[in-house]
Formats: structure tokens, sequence, C-alpha cells
């Protein structure tokens, strides 16, 4: 019986091709992820960047009524 030629080389390929098509995989997931995390955080930072804006308004104008006008306090 003789053996082909083939079967070594094909086995070669094969076996060092899967771990680069799966690291290949493994990064197009996480690169979809970290797109999905990148847009909550970006709605996110656009809530916090109005409330942290409402507050130092509010802030303003307590101080404004406290101190300009003797109200509050």
């Amino acid at each position: 019986a003789e053996t082909s030629p083939l079967w070594p080389s094909l086995l070669y390929g094969v076996g060092t091709g899967l771990p680069v098509l799966l690291f290949a995989l493994v990064i197009a997931f996480a690169a979809q992820q970290l797109g999905k995390a990148f847009n909550i955080l970006t709605k996110i930072e656009l809530a916090v960047r109005y409330g942290s804006g409402a507050i130092f308004i509010l802030i303003g104008i307590y101080f404004v009524l406290r101190h300009n006008f003797g109200l509050l306090g």
C-alpha cells in the first residue's frame, strides 16, 4: 500500500490554518462587541454631559439668588 504524499501536506495546511481562522473569528467578534459597547457608552456620555450641565446651571442659579439677592439662605 502506497501512502500519498498529499496527506501530510494537507494535514499541515489544515493544522496551521485552523488556529489562524479561529483567531480571526475571535478578533472579528470582539471588534463587533467593542462597537456595541462604544455605542452604549456614547449614549451614557451624552446623558451624563446633559445631567452635569443641568447641575452646574442649578448651582449657579442658587449662588446668584443667595449671594446677589440674599434669598435662599
